[in-house]
């Protein structure tokens, strides 16, 4: 995995979030996808488990991030936005995760939102580090969404 992803063998797809009353779309879910240059396309629930429990959560979850937010400061939205981007429970425990995000949303276009989303099939630790760092997530702007299905997409 390290080594398909330092050889640009990781991109993001945007699948769309739609608003059922009007059909309008209001966001995407930056989604990863893996392309090995060998064996081609390699499913996300053949992976994300792996990536979610290994050393390379943290180069996948910024991975991730910086490509989605980029490509929405690239393209910005006429009206607003929001992206939405999967973690896990991991990354809020990470030392420097909260300072990574706050530094990304700061260069968003401003009607575009930074939606992060955790399964709840992970335990999140009740930790001084995860409060603190929801805390100030949201303080930064970023909305949290704890979603029940299970989702072996992304990261």
């Amino acid at each position: 995995m390290r080594q398909g992803l330092q050889r640009g063998e990781f991109h993001v797809v945007y699948q769309p979030i739609v608003a059922l009353a009007d059909r309008r779309i209001v966001g995407v879910e930056a989604l990863l996808r893996w392309h090995h240059a060998k064996w081609g396309p390699i499913s996300p629930a053949v992976f994300m488990d792996e990536v979610e429990s290994s050393n390379i959560l943290p180069e996948v979850t910024r991975f991730v991030l910086q490509t989605a937010l980029a490509e929405m400061k690239g393209y910005p939205p006429a009206s607003p936005l929001r992206i939405a981007v999967n973690i896990a429970p991991r990354d809020l425990e990470r030392k420097g995760f909260v300072e990574e995000v706050a530094a990304a949303v700061r260069n968003l276009p401003a009607n575009v939102d930074l939606v992060l989303e955790l399964t709840e099939r992970f335990l999140l630790s009740d930790s001084v580090r995860t409060s603190s760092a929801f805390a100030a997530l949201k303080a930064e702007g970023v909305k949290l969404r704890l979603t029940t299905r299970h989702r072996p997409q992304q990261s």
